[in-house]
């Protein structure tokens, strides 16, 4: 993302019933943008936003505002289901000649009727073949997913996830019509290495009173390594089932 020279003067609009990007399906897209003095605000609007047969956003908009040094942005959306999964975050971008420096201003999201939060403990930073983020957090009612990267293009890039109580239910939604519905509390760690040549990745979760279709399964050990340069993946798979003694 490049910063606004402020030097040239510059209006944008742009309509599309229907746009797809690889997999990115974006109904009803609009943008508008001008040149406010030394700034370049862009308003983007889009009435769902979906990865294959499912909704992520809908009623989504996007505020952008450029200067010479920073970029800002808000995105808000909001479904009006019940319940309700609605939104807002906003973000800066300040940039320099060592790089860029993204930074959370604030956050209001509620996923399906749940208040969830996002924070970072410090900016995510960026430069050519260079992200570094650490401390990125989502959390909810005792749940949590921090999630750290360093990516230089080198050998030891990483991508981590450290995972806490998270509810499985709050994913069904993404199924579809798969017919599967899912339930249980995940802990554990995804750990995913070697990006940018062959990437190497490693799962190792608990997830205790699985359920699946509302079929208790009891608490299963899952691990797994996936190693792209080899193609092979190796799962291990133990559940130990509740027993009732009636």
């Amino acid at each position: 993302m490049g910063a606004y020279n402020n030097a040239e003067s510059l209006k944008l609009i742009a309509r599309s019933d229907s746009l797809k990007v690889g997999g990115l399906a974006i109904a009803g897209l609009a943008v508008n943008g001008h040149s406010i003095g030394e700034r370049y605000k862009a308003d983007i609007e889009a009435d769902a936003i979906a990865m294959g047969a499912t909704e992520l956003l809908s009623n989504a908009t996007i505020g952008i505002t450029a200067h010479s040094s920073e970029v800002g942005l808000n995105l808000n959306w909001n479904d009006h289901s019940d319940p309700i999964s609605k939104g807002s975050l906003a973000m800066l971008m300040e940039s320099d000649t060592s790089g860029n420096r993204v930074s959370l201003l604030s956050n209001n999201i509620l996923i399906k009727g749940n208040p969830w939060d996002v924070a970072f403990s410090e900016p995510i930073t960026l430069a050519k073949k260079h992200l570094h983020m650490e401390g990125l957090s989502i959390s909810s009612q005792g749940q949590e997913i921090k999630a750290s990267a360093c990516i230089m293009q080198q050998p030891n890039d990483s991508i981590g996830l450290d995972i806490h109580n998270f509810a499985l239910n709050q994913i069904n939604f993404l199924l579809g019509s798969t017919g599967f519905n899912l339930d249980g509390l995940v802990n554990g760690t995804v750990m995913m290495t070697n990006i940018s040549e062959t990437p190497y990745v490693d799962i190792k979760t608990t997830v205790d009173d699985c359920m699946i279709n509302e079929q208790p399964l009891g608490d299963a050990n899952i691990q797994s390594q996936w190693d792209a340069e080899l193609q092979r993946l190796k799962a291990q798979i133990a559940v130990v089932e509740d027993l009732i003694d009636n």
